[in-house]
Parts: structure tokens; C-alpha cells; sequence
């Protein structure tokens, strides 16, 4: 079976993208099994796995999704660093970036508000108009955005970045 090959624990450490916090509670998956939970420190150790390359999941509530690719055998002392993004964040980030493939410097991104940002990026003023407002929604509003919404954000700021 898969678990009867040579293997070896992966170990991780999960933090928030905005203050670099550990993620406590963050779990690691490998497609529907769950492999560890992270600690106050946002510290997990795995089982071991089989040697060879795998993708897993790093998921935790409030934050985006991040699949990592590891690579075992990983020298033994080895911690992939895993770094989430909130959900509430990632919006915000995808139209700065979309300003910045558009050449806006990064100190005036900084200082800018969400209409700031995209009217920087001069395109269609509706269509703009309606992704900064859904931008703020998914910022400001009293429910945490869904995986699907902070996609479809990210699908439309590439598309009016380019």
C-alpha cells in the first residue's frame, strides 16, 4: 500500500499573511484526510508520508485556501513556512495587484483607499465602480467573504489589469 513505502513527517508552521501571527487551528490535507492541526504556534507535524512529491492543502476559517507542494525525502530538520491570506485581505490584494501590473508604485497603493486603487488602474468607470464596491463589501462588510467570492474578485481585477 501507499503507507508501506519508505516515508518521513513533514513538518510546518502556518502564519497570517497580514501580522504573521501563527494560525492556530489550521489544518493540513492531503485530498480528504485530514494530516495534523496546528498548534498555539501554528506548528504541524505529520504522520509520516510516502517518499515523493505531493500536494496538500493548508485550510483554516477566515482564510484562503493554499495548496504546497512538498517534496520527501526533505532533510529532516526542514519547516515549510506556510503563509494564508484572509479571506477579508485577499480582495483587497488582488485589485493592488492589479494596480501594480498596471505601474502604480507601491507607496501610493499604500496610501490609497479601494476606489483609490482602482481608479488607478483607468479602466471602464462601471465596471469599476462595481468591483471596488464588492471589493469594500468583502473588506468592510459583517460577513467573511466566501472562497468564491475572493476568486471571482481576483478573476475580474486580472481582467481589468490587462
Amino acid at each position: 500500500t501507499l503507507f508501506d513505502r519508505p516515508s518521513r513527517a513533514v513538518r510546518l508552521r502556518v502564519r497570517a499573511a497580514r501580522a504573521g501571527l501563527p494560525v492556530a487551528g489550521a489544518q493540513l490535507r492531503l485530498g480528504d484526510d485530514v494530516l495534523g492541526t496546528a498548534d498555539g504556534e501554528g506548528r504541524i507535524t505529520t504522520g509520516s508520508l510516502p517518499l515523493g512529491r505531493h500536494v496538500l492543502e493548508v485550510e483554516a476559517s477566515g482564510f484562503v485556501r493554499r495548496a504546497i507542494e512538498v517534496t520527501i525525502p526533505a532533510r529532516a530538520h526542514d519547516v515549510h513556512e506556510v503563509i494564508l491570506v484572509e479571506t477579508r485581505e485577499a480582495a483587497t490584494r488582488a485589485l493592488s495587484e492589479a494596480a501594480r501590473r498596471r505601474g502604480v508604485p507601491d507607496a501610493r497603493i499604500a496610501a490609497a483607499t479601494h476606489r483609490e486603487i482602482g481608479r488607478s488602474i483607468e479602466r471602464v468607470h462601471g465596471e469599476l465602480d462595481d468591483l471596488v464596491d464588492d471589493v469594500d463589501r468583502a473588506y468592510y462588510g459583517p460577513e467573511e467573504p466566501s472562497e468564491e467570492d475572493v476568486r471571482a474578485i481576483e478573476e475580474r481585477t486580472r481582467h481589468l489589469s490587462e
